[in-house]
């Protein structure tokens, strides 16, 4: 979908192969934590360099 195709190529839908792996919710607050773990990584890495940037 986010994949822009080539001039005169036709269009068509990949479509997957077997059936999607349900997601538990076990699973799915674990996926959670993970990403908003890592997203408060990388601000606090930013931030870090922002304000060493700054003190410069």
């Amino acid at each position: 979908s986010g994949e822009v195709a080539e001039p005169g190529a036709p269009r068509e839908r990949r479509r997957r192969r077997g059936r999607a792996r349900a997601r538990t919710e076990a699973l799915l607050h674990t996926l959670k934590r993970s990403r908003r773990v890592k997203a408060n990584d990388r601000e606090r890495n930013r931030m870090h360099h922002l304000n060493a940037a700054l003190d410069e």
